[in-house]
């Protein structure tokens, strides 16, 4: 039983020592060239949309 609580505790440990990475800075990103509409960032999707004067659609996903 000691066992179990300790694996447990071990995973959920992990878990928030992943979940609490870098968090984004504001990035200087330039005017999107071309048909780049792709960003993996939520700060340079921003200045991107903020120098073009368009507005961001952001895509949600997931598969629980």
């Amino acid at each position: 039983m000691q066992k179990k609580i300790l694996t447990i505790a071990a995973v959920i440990i992990a878990v928030i020592a992943v979940s609490c990475g870098k968090k984004a800075e504001e990035a200087s990103v330039s005017a999107p060239s071309g048909d780049n509409f792709y960003y993996t960032t939520f700060a340079e999707a921003k200045v991107a949309a903020e120098a073009s004067g368009k507005n961001m659609v952001l895509d949600f996903y997931t598969d629980w």
